[in-house]
């Protein structure tokens, strides 16, 4: 029994650590995705419109 205990807390850890980087992974993507609509809005808001 002690030996299936050892095997299911090594399949937990292992789910764990790949939770986590996973969310790390899309912490960074949301992150990267803030910063680039931020430069996009500088970006229109320094259009200036022309009347032709």
């Amino acid at each position: 029994m002690g030996g299936a205990h050892a095997a299911v807390d090594l399949a937990a850890a292992a789910s764990t650590a790949r939770t986590q980087a996973t969310a790390s992974t899309v912490q960074a993507g949301a992150t990267g995705y803030a910063s680039n609509e931020a430069t996009a809005v500088a970006e229109m808001s320094a259009v200036q419109a022309r009347l032709v």
